[in-house]
């Protein structure tokens, strides 16, 4: 690794504790899952070079450098998602109880308290994975690469920023200095946690501000191929970033090694158990079963893609089947609308439409939605409505269903409609998510969990 590397971060008491277990020889493999966005999945223009993403190039490096034990890295990557669809995702997305866990953040919309709040939240929900008494938590690290707005942009001179009037070394400075951007938010939540930062911003500080300008645009534009994504360079420093730091954690001897065992099993205190009053749904697969309360004319599927990849849902063939789901509202929903989403298939064959309607003791716009598209290309898409609940009423309760959940008070129904644009009323619901900042584009993260076999 190269020495040129600015501000190194200190290594956590139980990262120091996991790489002590990387150097003692045995048959059981240690667990590193890294949990990230498309920078991790290497989406973008690197796409084509998966192989060559950051995440294959540690694992190559650590079977040099810790020959002793294997460590399987699990990579969850899911491009455009966000730091709430992170955090209350969380055990749909990445459901692995690992020995490390490497957070990778790049924010895609502009950052506020709520990344901060989401982010802070997802770390104590992977440290809340260790029963007590926990001996062994995880080592948690995060990874926060050159934010696109403050950095990238700028630096390249890129849209919006290709007409400002700042000077190149202002647009550095604002890079390296910036306290209010995704980078800024991971480091002040890595202090407060206690977790390793590994900063892409601060590792190339010195090479941003020496030599002037030009020097600061030929290094953005060798690491990233557009606005986010690494160049295959841009992956190995990533990769390098990692390894380095699980370098400085190795203790030097058996006698350090002990003192921070002991220093891990003093600091680690479970995280405080959380009672939002609204609690957010995130459903996919065997998740939407207990969320379904009659589903006539609808049947629990799994499809398989041309891979083998399992692809499970509800799906109905025919017009006039119905699906009743379940949304548990709180108190706090009285006089507030919320939103309701759900994740399904489109595709340019055989699609059908659906009407979406409230039905019991809540309010909504109906809407149909239509699961054909003219291009031939098939992906998940995202629909959602405003619901609103309501004081019971007997016109209301005359069109619920009959239910054996009787303390279900709002039902959100879909109907497969006749009318059909493709010939045909396939429709497929993949996952619901209430309570949850989707985003703009929801879509990608389905359409990733599909090929992590979580669809």
């Amino acid at each position: 690794p190269q020495s040129s590397l600015w501000g190194e971060p200190q290594p956590s008491a139980e990262l120091r504790a996991f790489t002590q277990r990387m150097r003692i020889r045995s048959k059981k493999p240690l667990l590193f899952v890294v949990f990230g966005t498309s920078v991790t999945a290497g989406e973008g223009p690197t796409a084509k070079s998966k192989e060559r993403s950051y995440t294959h190039f540690l694992q190559s490096r650590l079977r040099t450098l810790f020959p002793a034990r294997e460590v399987r890295i699990v990579r969850r990557a899911f491009p455009g998602t966000t730091s709430s669809l992170m955090r209350h995702c969380m055990d749909t997305f990445v459901p692995e109880r690992a020995d490390a866990y490497l957070i990778e953040y790049v924010g895609y919309l502009r950052p506020n308290a709520q990344t901060h709040e989401d982010l802070a939240a997802l770390i104590d929900g992977l440290r809340a994975r260790c029963p007590e008494p926990c001996k062994k938590p995880p080592a948690i690290m995060l990874l926060a690469p050159l934010d696109q707005g403050t950095c990238v942009r700028r630096i390249k001179r890129w849209r919006p920023f290709d007409k400002s009037a700042a000077d190149d070394r202002e647009n550095v400075r604002t890079c390296v200095e910036n306290e209010y951007d995704t980078t800024a938010i991971i480091e002040r939540v890595g202090a407060e946690k206690l977790v390793p930062v590994l900063s892409e911003r601060q590792a190339l500080r010195t090479r941003l501000e020496a030599n002037g300008s030009a020097s600061a645009k030929a290094v953005v534009e060798h690491l990233k191929v557009d606005y986010v994504h690494p160049s295959p360079a841009g992956h190995r420093l990533l990769s390098e970033l990692v390894e380095r730091l699980l370098l400085a954690a190795v203790p030097n001897d058996s006698g350090e090694a002990l003192r921070f065992a002991e220093a891990v099993a003093e600091a680690h205190v479970p995280a405080a158990p959380s009672h939002p009053r609204r609690r957010p749904v995130c459903a996919f697969g065997v998740g939407l079963r207990p969320l379904v309360l009659g589903s006539p004319g609808w049947n629990y599927t799994t499809e398989y893609s041309k891979r083998r990849q399992p692809k499970p849902g509800f799906i109905a063939h025919r017009p006039g089947a119905t699906l009743n789901v379940c949304f548990r509202q709180s108190e706090d929903d009285v006089s507030s609308a919320r939103e309701w989403s759900f994740g399904y298939l489109t595709s340019y064959e055989k699609m059908g439409m659906v009407r979406v309607e409230c039905v019991r003791r809540c309010s909504c716009g109906s809407k149909v939605v239509d699961a054909h598209r003219r291009e031939m290309l098939s992906e998940p898409l995202v629909a959602s409505v405003r619901v609103v609940r309501q004081s019971p009423s007997p016109n209301l309760e005359t069109t619920a269903p009959a239910l054996s959940n009787e303390d279900c008070e709002c039902i959100i129904r879909l109907t497969t409609l006749r009318r059909t644009n493709s010939g045909g009323h396939k429709f497929k619901l993949l996952a619901i998510l209430t309570g949850i900042d989707v985003g703009v584009v929801p879509a990608a993260v389905l359409g990733v969990a599909e090929d992590a076999d979580l669809l």
